[in-house]
């Protein structure tokens, strides 16, 4: 018997006829995205060529029909645009249908992989285009098209028996072509795009092409007529189907039968060939692992009928996942997070892939501020183990935002304002950038000034190059670590900062990602970023603002690390031989010693002003104006509370100083600048260098 028959005496049985529109919810609403139409490879008028469309539509599309059924109708909407069509034929297309084997997100471009062997072919014949006008609409607005194909496959095709409990549909479109030269444009079908439970592959080389397109999401409207089939039919429902052991699971039985109702049940739970209950709508316990479940039920007329779902249930599969803090500079608290929760653990800090650590929420001291890739293997009972990978850097952390939107080029400039608010000041061991570009490696010089950018942007005499880091290996778009040659350390203030990406060569140097809007202050307990600015080059080219800079501080401080650290809080003034900088040598620890090394001395010497104040002083506040001692345009920023004469070779000298080795000096702050000896520069015949605070540390 053909399923033509089977559809007419289902009728006569007095099966009324149904309809369903997929996917949910498209029967009022527009869907808001458009196809590739299947009954023509081109939008535009005149003949199209032939062209081949598979659809893998997920089981879900069809909830509310839990028994076999016959497809009897096919109807096709156009999408909701403004336009009219005077229609056409296509001289012949081939519509297959099958129940998919595999689940629609496993459909591949090689369109016979996708049927089952329920294979059918639906329609062998030719296809109406019918006229219509469609009007603009968008979701979720009632639709603006109209159905524009009508595949009567009760008529003038072959119906499908489709049973959604058994598995995904698959609609299968095979056209010739236009017959002769359609007037207007041929319509698009209206679809949805995101969210869409199906897949759909195309190709427009050729009716019978075994392969299309990647497949992606993408479910075309589609009105579908059909009737129930006579019968008994297993079929139910679990919930949850995965979680921890011990799992309580709810069966829902949705069996049905054209005799009457279903009047017998017999579940086994873990289909080991032994029933275990004999009630509708059960619950059972399971313990931990994959677990099929079979079904039989009878009616007391026809014959029982049964249905297995291999691997329904499935306890103890776990999604691992893990957050981390760093409570002290170099070391890190990790926490599982993995849900459901595990019950062992397996982590690997330094990337060696052996076991450093098997507690569910370790500590690990790195013992430097660089990015470590760090992997969690965690396991619930008998479960899978399941592996998450996170990259960490053991140092606290302040983000800006990582959006991107906007590009630079090399030898752009990040400006931005940093704000100071921790007591004991910060030292920034790296950063994260955003480059433009694929690199082998990109450096990027690193500038500071004691006071905000506004109006500092294009003055080179008030800035100084703190560091440099060194990015790469480097991905376009993809976060990146900067090593840094040396630390920057930031006493308590506002600083103006300012990234200048060095152009080298081709590979070995990278611009710059960054964000046109968004928020434009970033900050937390210690420090804050704010006021950012993009230009074209150093010191030079046009200010963009706001222009949010893509990174992150990687920092340390004192108080919660015992980092020692010492660097420039503001600036000198010039003598013959410039301003005399003040550079760390050695920092200041704890029972060692610390060296500073003073340049640009005209005669190689200079009186270094040690203080533990850079607000007061013996002479006043600070800073001081020198002017009325006889060095004009230059400040005194450090109290003398006492001094050291320093001599050298080759206008450079260093400053040496032993810390004692008592623990109550730890994060004991000081300050220095020299008194640069400089015959003749002015009636003092001396001018001050830059100044720097200290902090002395582990």
């Amino acid at each position: 018997m053909t399923v033509r028959v089977l559809a007419v005496l289902s009728v006569a049985a007095g099966l009324a006829a149904q309809t369903i529109t997929v996917p949910p919810g498209a029967g009022t609403a527009e869907q808001g995205s458009v196809s590739v139409n299947p009954f023509a490879s081109s939008n535009v008028s005149g003949a199209g060529v032939p062209n081949r469309m598979q659809v893998v539509y997920d089981a879900a599309n069809f909830a509310g029909i839990t028994t076999p059924v016959l497809i009897t109708r096919m109807k096709f909407r156009s999408n909701g645009v403004a336009a009219t069509w005077a229609g056409g034929s296509i001289s012949n297309m081939i519509v297959e249908m099958s129940t998919c084997p595999v689940d629609y997100l496993a459909m591949t471009s090689t369109f016979a992989n996708n049927h089952g062997a329920d294979r059918s072919t639906v329609w062998n014949n030719a296809v109406t285009i019918l006229p219509g006008t469609s009007t603009a609409a968008t979701n979720p607005n009632p639709p603006g098209g109209v159905m524009f194909v009508d595949l009567d496959l009760a008529s003038l095709g072959t119906p499908f028996s489709y049973n959604p409990a058994l598995g995904d549909l698959v609609i299968d479109f095979q056209s010739a072509g236009f017959a002769g030269t359609v007037t207007g444009s041929v319509p698009n079908c209206d679809a949805l795009s995101t969210g869409a439970l199906a897949r759909r592959s195309f190709t427009n080389i050729g009716q019978f092409t075994a392969t299309g397109t990647t497949p992606a999401a993408n479910a075309i409207v589609v009105e579908f007529d059909y009737a129930p089939i006579g019968g008994i039919y297993a079929n139910f429902t679990a919930s949850p189907r995965a979680g921890g052991s011990p799992l309580s699971v709810t069966f829902t039985d949705q069996s049905s039968s054209g005799a009457g109702p279903i009047t017998s049940w017999a579940w086994d739970f873990t289909n080991d060939g032994v029933d275990d209950d004999f009630t509708q709508n059960p619950t059972f316990v399971y313990p931990c692992g994959t677990h099929s479940v079979r079904l039989t039920v009878g009616d007391g007329v026809n014959a029982p009928v049964t249905i297995v779902r291999p691997n329904l249930i499935v306890t103890d599969e776990i999604t691992a996942s893990f957050i981390w803090s760093s409570p002290s500079a170099g070391t890190v608290q990790f926490t599982d997070t993995s849900n459901p929760p595990a019950t062992a653990w397996d982590w690997d800090f330094n990337g060696d892939n052996m076991t450093d650590s098997t507690l569910p929420n370790p500590q690990w001291t790195f013992g430097d501020c660089l990015p470590h890739t760090v992997r969690l293997n965690a396991q619930r009972n008998c479960g899978p183990i399941a592996t998450v990978s996170n990259r960490v850097v053991s140092a606290i952390t302040l983000e800006t935002q990582f959006t991107g939107g906007s590009v630079g080029a090399s030898n752009w400039c990040n400006l931005f304002d940093v704000n100071v608010t921790n007591a004991f000041g910060l030292e920034i061991c790296g950063l994260d950038v955003v480059p433009n570009t694929t690199a082998t490696s990109f450096p990027v010089d690193i500038y500071i000034c004691p006071a905000t950018i506004t109006g500092n942007e294009s003055v080179p005499g008030v800035w100084r190059k703190v560091a440099t880091g060194m990015g790469g290996p480097a991905s376009s778009g993809v976060r990146n670590y900067l090593t840094l040659d040396k630390p920057i350390y930031l006493a308590p203030g506002t600083y103006g900062f300012m990234l200048h990406h060095v152009p080298v060569s081709s590979g070995l140097q990278a611009g710059q990602i960054y964000s046109s809007s968004g928020a434009n202050n970033y900050g937390n307990a210690d420090v804050t970023i704010s006021n950012c600015k993009v230009r074209g080059g150093l010191f030079t080219g046009t200010l963009f603002t706001p222009r949010i800079w893509n990174g992150a501080f990687y920092y340390a401080t004192c108080d919660t690390s015992g980092e020692a650290s010492y660097g420039v809080f503001d600036l000198g003034c010039a003598g013959t031989q410039g301003v005399a900088r003040n550079n760390l040598v050695a920092a200041p620890r704890l029972g060692n010693t610390m060296t500073a090394e003073f340049t640009n001395l005209p005669i190689d010497a200079a009186i270094v002003l040690i203080g533990f104040s850079r607000t007061s002083s013996p002479f006043g506040s600070l800073p001081l104006d020198l002017t009325s001692f006889g060095a004009p345009m230059c400040l005194g920023r450090v109290s003398p509370d006492a001094t050291e004469f320093i001599t050298g070779t080759g206008n450079v000298a260093n400053f040496n100083l032993g810390i004692p080795n008592i623990p109550g000096l730890l994060c004991g702050q000081f300050y220095t600048q020299a008194l640069v000896l400089d015959p003749g520069i002015n009636t003092l015949n001396a001018t001050v260098s830059d100044a720097a605070a200290a902090v002395i540390g582990n």
